[in-house]
This record gives structure tokens, sequence and C-alpha cells, in this order.
């Protein structure tokens, strides 16, 4: 089940596109029919997942970028399997255990002023639900996954602990704390931080392709992957920790002197700083304070697949459970940051 994994030939080719047109923007129709006849999965992780976004390049992106990556997949010849990286904060915030269940179309968030959702004409809703609407609802005989990562943080194991490429959401905090200009922590202390290492993601899209492409079913499935219901950590708890890091690893000024931090919990009367913590309190509220745990029930059953496979598991890690978060803040994810994202 396991084999493609670990052997077999993979053609590699850097082509210009661009998810947001037709057939990804690829001009060179020689090109085209190459990769309709030749390519056997496509990975769609063409997204953007910035809560302050332009509305229009939002929706280019995340709603009808995933339909052209549909219409392009459906032209592939030998494909087996189309896997589609959406995220597990699709979910409102609710007090519950959110289901790895698909979007219907036209589905709204409770609360909605609409009872229905027009794609057309929506303007308030998060796009990447809109794209899995489109991905269940325009499928035909494509076989798709829906993977729903929570937050990505640094990588656990590999390439190598705490790689990560710019600051992605979360860490923004970290730097402003860390610089001087946050002096105070942002969030609900009793919400639980939904975060996974990007290895982690990685591991389990590897595995999820590999046992769905023996499967003939072609119901859509949803992979919501994360921490909150194996291996939760607080808000509270990751705030004690970048000031427990900080604390003995501080960063240096432009002047060459060491930026002090003191328990972000003090508030100072400034309005500058006000509206910046209101500003990234606003930008990062789904995250810092949402409410609900995403199940994993799907994901577990991946990850029991691979258990009673013949492979290391150790290389295809995904469970969260193996994560003490403690050391994997203050020894991999911050020091990664600060190596890697602030160089």
């Amino acid at each position: 089940m396991f084999d493609r994994l670990k052997v077999g030939y993979v053609k590699r080719l850097l082509i210009p596109s661009d998810v947001s047109y037709e057939n990804l923007g690829i001009v060179n129709s020689e090109l085209i029919d190459e990769i309709w006849r030749e390519t056997d999965f496509i990975i769609n992780s063409a997204a953007t997942t910035r809560f302050d976004e332009r509305y229009d390049i939002a929706m280019d992106i995340n709603v009808f970028g995933a339909m052209n990556v549909l219409n392009f997949a459906k032209k592939c010849s030998k494909l087996k399997l189309l896997l589609h990286v959406s995220t597990a904060f699709v979910h409102e915030s609710r007090p519950e255990l959110l289901l790895e269940k698909p979007f219907q179309m036209g589905e709204t968030l409770k609360g909605a002023k609409a009872s229905n959702l027009d794609i057309e004409a929506e303007k308030s809703y998060y796009t990447k639900a809109m794209g899995e609407m489109l991905l269940e609802n325009f499928k035909d005989n494509i076989k798709i996954i829906v993977l729903r990562p929570t937050i990505i943080t640094s990588t656990f194991k590999e390439p190598f602990p705490g790689w990560t490429e710019g600051l992605r959401t979360l860490d923004s905090l970290f730097v402003a704390y860390a610089k001087g200009t946050l002096k105070f922590f942002l969030g609900d202390p009793g919400s639980i931080l939904d975060v996974i290492p990007g290895d982690m993601v990685v591991n389990s899209i590897l595995v999820a392709m590999a046992i769905h492409s023996q499967k003939p079913s072609h119901e859509l499935i949803i992979y919501q992957v994360g921490s909150s219901l194996r291996n939760p950590i607080k808000c509270t708890e990751v705030k004690e920790l970048m000031y427990k890091y900080l604390n003995k690893n501080p960063l240096i000024d432009n002047k060459g002197q060491l930026i002090k931090v003191g328990n972000p919990t003090s508030y100072e009367n400034s309005r500058r700083k006000i509206n910046r913590a209101v500003q990234l309190a606003e930008l990062y509220k789904p995250y810092v304070f949402f409410q609900g745990i995403f199940d994993d029930a799907n994901t577990e059953n991946l990850r029991m697949a691979i258990r009673q496979s013949n492979v290391n598991t150790e290389m295809f890690e995904f469970d969260t459970k193996s994560i003490q978060w403690e050391d994997y803040f203050i020894n991999t994810h911050f020091p990664g940051i600060v190596k890697y994202a602030l160089k």
C-alpha cells in the first residue's frame, strides 16, 4: 500500500502558473497536453489564509482557484487523486466537537444574515469554505480528498527541527512581543490553540494519497489534521512559554541592546500600542478566540492504517500525541522563528 511513498519515478517541472486563471495560466499548448497525459496526482495548496486579504484576491485564489484546479484535473487522463489543502478554520467558532464533514452548496454558518449562500454575491464569509463547496458540487468522477490542517507551525523533525519559511499566522504575535511592541497577550486564556507542525501535515498528505489511490470510492473525504482533540494546549500556556523563552533568549534591537520582555499581562496607556493590539486581536481572532475542538476520526484511521503496514511509522509520523509542547516550543519552534524567519 505504501510502496509508492518509497520508490518510483517522479518527473519534476517548474512551471510558472496561476490558479486564478483557466488552465492555471499555462499558455504553452504542448506543455499543457503533456501535463494532461502524464499527471497521476494533483495537490492543490495554493491559497491565501490572510484574514485581512482583499476580498477579490481571496475569492480568485480560494474559491475560483479551486474550481480552476478541478477543471484542470478533469482533463488529466491518468489522474488517480486530487488532494485539496483547505483549513480547519472553515468552521465557525462553536464550543463543541467540529466534525470532518463536507459543506453542502449554499450552506451558511449559524447566525448568518442570509439563509442561503450565493457564491457569486457572497461578500462576508470565509472563502476556503466556498472553495470546498465547489469541489464537492462539481467533482463528477474525480476522486478528491480535502485536508484541513489547523495552525501550521515549524517542523517537528523533517527536514530538520524548527524549519519555517516566513512568519506564519501567530508567529507575528511572538515577534511583536519579542521586539517589545506588544506588551500583553491577545486571546482567550481558556481557548485551545490548535497547532500542527508542518512536516506532520506533509506526512498526512502522503499517507492519505497512498491509501486513497487504491480505493474505488469517489466520495469526498475530509481529514482534519491538528492537536486540539488528542494533545491540546491552551493559549495561556503558549503565552507563558513565550515569556520563558524570551526571558532567557532575548532578541537584540538595532542598537545592539537586549530587548527585555515582561510577563505579557501588563497594560500601557499608549494609543499607538493599543491600536496595534486591537488590530492584531481582530486579525487573529479566528485563532486565539476559537472555542471549538476539531474532530479527527478520519485522520486517526489514517494513522491506524500506517501502524498496521510494514513501513517505518516514524518516517510518516503525524500523531500529535508524540509532541511534548513545552519542549517543542522552547527548543524547536521559537528558535526556528528566530533563526529562519527573522534572519
